[in-house]
């Protein structure tokens, strides 16, 4: 390897190596915010920075190459590109470090003005930092070399490929052992258990079969696998409480739908590439906790109580093994590692437990924008114009540098602005509100909200950003004044506390109850007491009216206030000034309980519940409240099923729009647009469940069975694609394009007796034309027991001679002596003839029956009676 080679690879290693540590860092920074936040959107961050730091090298191939200078740092040039050094005055400028060739012609400034070059490995010294003429420097060796003549870019290069190679096997036998672990385990047959798996399977959207396996009786309940992924239950698991085995199969299901193995292997292949990179582990590592914890929440958001499934957790790590060598590529229920975490996670009521869909794709579109971006920038090639001190200092960059700081001199400039902006603050806040004002007042920009009870006897809420964090305690029963600005009474032993870190400035307020239970104030600022001024009372109410906007309390009532004092229109401007898709669901809930909408009114409502709500949780707890009092006209049936198509969980879109069928007749064009929410949906379960409510409740014309049925085609699970198709056949009004339609929803079927129950009830009322594409989906069925039932429904109709001739040849092609005799019988009885071409195409039949009990019985039927 020359130089040039050599020099040129470490310094593209050295640059993803570094670019790599900028995501990775950048992705802690982002967890670290969200700490408070959803554990999936966590994960979801150490996802999309290890994605991103697998892809980056391949980013680079395809962004455009920007060049940043970096002072003290410069690249190695272009090949074949001459290095230039400035004369400067006084002492010689240190050249960067840049890999050397024997073969590149250096140009050196001359003093007097010319130009001498050299070449040669006489010459590679003076490239390397310090002077050409500095005796330490012109003693060392070249920088591809070390001390034994050995290219130190080759030692370099061995020494991370051992280390690549290591952990790479480790993985490689990390798979292997999962492997022989599911060949020695048995196939889970328990029936109860299996129609667990598939009705949870289906509830959360997974279309992947998962296939239920049987280990050692200690084995801890483990998941793997991508395609085709397994779910590993110890010996006895059958006898479990239902609750105890519906929350592991969640857990691990919850692992399948979100492709936790995909992402863990990721993981694992980037720590392989960038084992010398501590943050790749530490990556590697959170990924693993943050994925058991937002499983953890799926558990929770299907209805597990938190403390039970806790204890199961802990009874769990006790009771079972841990996974063992497998252990990095499957992803186990429990187990000793960071339960401690995961249980007080669970307890913490306040944590939120989703990421939408439109907060995953934000992310993934912001972490591809770093990258590319990141990928783009590269630090100035050696040999690039670097301008000198004297160019730094031309007039031109002067006037620039005045002309942004404004008239006069640069600094002073920029101070006089600023403090005009201070004065044009102070005094707008001056005219609208109290004069003391904090950061906890901010509506917006909060990146931390947690809100917390505990047996309803205290409350604690917070809410934090950089430089500012608020802490409220209530303690006890408390009563607030009619115009919700101060309390009114508290409970004795009751307390009211406010606490607020500005930047440093520390304001404390402790509410007790005195004489009467009325109200006793303690205010403090940085530990100093201070009197609870106007000053002080402008601070207290400013956070009041943050802790109702925050926490939801007393929302009943001040919706009712609010009623009285300003109508509706007051309630909609509060509602308008709360971010909490919680407190907003209880606010606008009230309303609607409260307040006698219009139909606009209640369409408003709707709409603002879909833009503004992120989680589907609340969504449709107000659309639900909305339908049971405001769905009463065309224009708020309409407002309300546009609104059901933004809901991402098909658990809440098929409860609303099921409640949606209960509560009114609909007219045929809001059927259609009910279909069409449906047809969105990806669980099976659910778009069955609301799909054949609407084939029971209304007549489903032509053409609104163009729209059903396209929303059964994308029905996956045979089961329940054949209760949608059944539903249609019993109609028994099919136009010739619908059966068509019908006929190839029942050739996507993989299910034998799912196929021949519909082409059996099919049978009965074909067309002529219709019968050669049914004997061709007979044709697929591969059980002879199943094919003979369709080719004996086939044989009691009234068939032309060519139409028997085609039921003959479909039965010849079955293996089963017994199913073919069973439907040439039939057949036989039906056809009185004894010639013609049906009678020699049954002579032919026979001949394929290789039983001669089975073939007497045909032969003795043929013969002329």
């Amino acid at each position: 390897m020359n130089g040039t080679t050599g020099g040129g690879m470490m310094w593209f290693v050295a640059d993803v190596t570094v670019k790599a540590a900028v995501i990775l860092a950048l992705a802690g920074v982002v967890t670290a915010a969200l700490r408070r936040g959803p554990a999936a959107a966590r994960h979801w961050t150490w996802v999309l920075a290890v994605v991103g730091v697998l892809v980056l090298p391949l980013a680079g191939l395809v962004t455009p190459d920007v060049q940043v200078a970096v002072p003290g740092w410069t690249a190695a040039p272009e090949p074949g590109t001459a290095t230039e050094a400035r004369p400067t005055e006084g002492r010689a400028t240190p050249t960067p470090w840049v890999p050397s060739q024997a073969s590149i012609r250096t140009v050196t400034a001359d003093p007097a003005g010319g130009e001498r070059s050299a070449s040669g490995a006489a010459r590679v010294a003076s490239m390397s930092v310090g002077r050409a003429d500095d005796p330490v420097t012109a003693s060392r060796a070249g920088p591809d070399r070390g001390n034994g003549g050995v290219p130190w870019v080759l030692l370099l290069s061995g020494l991370w490929g051992s280390g690549a190679v290591a952990l790479l096997v480790r993985l490689v036998a990390s798979h292997r052992a999962l492997r022989t672990v599911e060949v020695r385990a048995d196939v889970l047959s328990d029936p109860g258990v299996r129609a667990l798996s598939s009705m949870l399977a289906g509830e959360l959207g997974i279309r992947r079969r998962v296939r239920l396996l049987e280990g050692s009786p200690d084995a801890m309940p483990m998941s793997w696998g991508v395609i085709r992924p397994a779910i590993l239950l110890p010996a006895g698991a059958e006898g479990w409480p239902r609750s105890r085995l519906a929350a592991v199969l969640l857990h691990e299901l919850a692992h399948v739908r979100r492709w936790d193995c995909l992402s863990q292997a990721a993981a694992e292949i980037a720590v392989a590439i960038h084992w010398m990179n501590p943050l790749a582990w530490y990556a590697a590592h959170r990924l693993r906790v943050e994925r058991e914890h937002a499983c953890d929440d799926a558990v929770l958001q299907r209805g597990a109580r938190a403390t039970a499934y806790a204890t199961e957790l802990v009874r769990l790590a006790r009771e079972f093994r841990p996974a063992g060598a497998g252990a990095s590529a499957a992803m186990a229920t429990s187990g000793p590692s960071h339960l401690r975490a995961r249980v007080a996670a669970l307890l913490d009521a306040g944590r939120p437990r989703a990421l939408g869909r439109r907060g995953a794709l934000a992310g993934a579109a912001m972490a591809g924008a770093a990258v590319m971006l990141l990928s783009s920038v590269t630090p100035a090639r050696a040999g690039a114009p670097v301008p000198s001190s004297e160019e730094a200092a031309r007039p031109e960059t002067v006037r620039m540098a005045s002309t942004i700081a404004g008239p006069g001199a640069s600094g002073s400039g920029r101070t006089a602005l600023n403090a005009g902006a201070t004065d044009l603050r102070d005094a707008a806040i001056a005219s609208t509100l109290p004069q003391e004002t904090s950061c906890g007042m901010a509506q917006d920009g909060w990146e931390s909200t947690s809100v917390q009870s505990r047996d309803d006897e205290r409350i604690t809420m917070e809410w934090s950003r950089p430089g500012c964090t608020v802490e409220v305690r209530i303690d006890g029963d408390v009563e607030f004044t009619d115009d919700f600005r101060d309390i009114a009474r508290l409970a004795s032993g009751g307390s009211f506390r406010i606490e607020e870190d500005d930047d440093g400035t520390e304001r404390w307020l402790e509410i007790t109850p005195g004489s009467g239970g009325r109200p006793e104030y303690e205010y403090r600022v940085d530990r100093d007491a201070r009197p609870f001024d106007a000053a002080a009372r402008a601070w207290y109410e400013g956070m009041l009216l943050q802790t109702f906007r925050r926490s939801g309390i007393a929302a009943e009532e001040r919706v009712a206030a609010l009623l009285r004092t300003g109508g509706q229109a007051a309630v909609m401007r509060e509602i308008d000034q709360i971010r909490s898709d919680h407190v907003f669901a209880r606010y606008v809930e009230e309303l609607i309980l409260q307040a006698d909408l219009t139909e606009q009114e209640a369409v408003r409502l709707v709409e603002t519940a879909s833009e503004r709500v992120e989680s589907d949780h609340y969504t449709a707890q107000i659309l639900l409240a909305l339908a049971d009092r405001h769905l009463t006209s065309d224009q708020g049936v309409d407002a309300f099923l546009r609104a059901t198509r933004t809901l991402e969980s098909d658990h809440y879109r098929a409860q609303v729009l099921s409640h949606a069928l209960e509560r009114r007749e609909l007219e045929r064009d809001q059927v259609l647009e009910l279909v069409r929410a449906v047809n969105g949906m990806e669980s099976d379960h659910y778009t069955a469940e609301v799909l054949g409510s609407v084939a029971q409740r209304y007549f489903l014309d032509e053409e609104m069975r163009q729209p059903y049925l396209q929303a059964v085609m994308t029905v996956e699970s045979d089961h329940y694609k054949a209760q949608l198709l059944q539903s249609l056949l019993d109609r028994g009004d099919l136009s010739a394009q619908e059966t068509a339609v019908v006929l190839e929803a029942v050739g996507q079927m993989e299910s034998d007796h799912y196929k021949a129950e519909i082409l059996k009830a099919f049978g009965r009322d074909l067309e002529g034309d219709q019968i050669p594409a049914y004997l061709d989906l007979a044709r697929s069925v591969e059980s002879d027991h199943y094919r003979s039932e369709i080719l004996l429904e086939m044989a009691s109709r009234e068939l032309t001679d060519a139409q028997r001739v085609e039921t003959i040849q479909a039965v010849e092609i079955m293996e089963s002596d017994h199913y073919k005799a069973a439907v040439l019988e039939e057949i036989i009885r039906s056809t009185p003839e004894r010639d013609g071409p049906v009678y020699d195409a049954l002579v032919e039949a026979m001949g394929s029956i290789e039983s001669r009990h089975y073939r007497g019985q045909i032969a003795e039927l043929l013969l002329p009676r």
